[in-house]
């Protein structure tokens, strides 16, 4: 699953909370944690966190977990390392429109039902 949109759209906070739905199964791979943290790398066209986000990813897959990636994710420079993530394996694709993410701060907070994640979240099979 991608998990991508505007800063404070609740990428985040949906990430943790299907996570949790899914227990150990699940990996959560951030891309602020890989960019910022891993390698102290600014949002740059060819960066290196692409490849390690990408390759972090067919790991966990390869290891039968499902994957999380959450990040803003910005299309010009991830989206052809995430198509080819979903021609390899299975892959939903959530974008945060601008308008949810407009609207954001003041539902900041506002949890993840169990009942949505039951419905929509399955683990691989």
């Amino acid at each position: 699953m991608v998990l991508r949109g505007n800063s404070g759209a609740g990428k985040t906070t949906v990430a943790l909370r299907v996570r949790s739905h899914l227990g150990r199964t699940c990996a959560l791979v951030q891309q602020d944690v890989i960019r910022r943290t891993i390698l102290k790398e600014r949002d740059i066209p060819d960066g290196a966190n692409i490849g390690l986000i990408s390759h972090v990813t067919r790991y966990a897959l390869d290891h039968g977990y499902n994957v999380i990636i959450e990040g803003i994710l910005h299309a010009e420079r991830y989206a052809y390392m995430l198509a080819e993530l979903a021609d390899d394996h299975r892959a939903v694709l959530a974008s945060a429109a601008f308008s949810s993410t407009s609207r954001r701060p003041s539902s900041a907070g506002t949890p993840v039902s169990d009942a949505l994640l039951s419905r929509e979240c399955h683990p691989r099979g």
